[in-house]
């Protein structure tokens, strides 16, 4: 083995790989929360933080900081720029499409609390009227929902009759977990949504 692909084994061995798995289950259920490059860029390399984090420090530790540089030649996904970043070190970063090197460069640029603040508000005025559709209640008592219950089967506005909304019998995952092995699949004949395995073929429907 090479110098190089000794020192690679080196880094990878001083990762605590047992805390990133914990770590990378927690912010893959609550992205919006742990995970804000991958929640803003929506794009497809999405590394999971804790991941790239342990790899840069475990590096870090081995190479030492001094002349120490990341480079990323296919940073559409952000995180490897972005943690880079967050511990000080020297990065470089590039794409070969604009939208993402834009939108890095934005998350990365520091931000005036005030003028962030201001352009929240903004934004959520103008997002106001889409809100509105999501409000329920009176006039001087609304609530705004914040989660869906997916429905399998819904009555036609115009008809009356049943509409199917999921052509396919799954309807969702039975839970976010990362480890859920389960799923709700809707019965095409009475829409009970009945748990069963990710891998069922076929199920038994709890309804009829």
């Amino acid at each position: 083995m090479d110098r190089g692909g000794q020192a690679t084994m080196s880094i990878l061995g001083k990762v605590g790989w047992a805390e990133v798995d914990r770590n990378v289950q927690v912010q893959q259920t609550n992205r919006e929360k742990h995970s804000p490059v991958i929640s803003g860029f929506r794009w497809w390399a999405r590394r999971p933080h804790a991941v790239v984090g342990a790899l840069l420090e475990a590096a870090v530790a081995e190479l030492g900081e001094e002349g120490f540089m990341v480079a990323d030649p296919f940073s559409g996904g952000g995180t490897i720029a972005f943690e880079a970043a967050r511990r000080g070190l020297a990065v470089y970063a590039q794409d070969l499409y604009p939208w993402p090197t834009f939108a890095l460069a934005s998350v990365l640029r520091p931000a005036d609390p005030e003028e962030f603040a201001e352009a929240s508000r903004e934004l959520l005025v103008s997002l106001e009227a889409h809100r509105d559709l999501y409000k329920r209640g009176e006039d001087n008592e609304r609530w705004e929902a914040t989660h869906v219950l997916r429905v399998r089967i819904a009555l036609c506005p115009g008809c009356g009759g049943d509409v199917h909304l999921f052509p396919e019998p799954l309807v969702s995952v039975a839970s976010r977990g990362t480890r859920e092995t389960d799923g709700l699949f809707g019965c095409a004949a009475c829409g009970t949504a009945t748990r069963a395995s990710l891998s069922a073929e076929h199920f038994a429907c709890a309804g009829c």
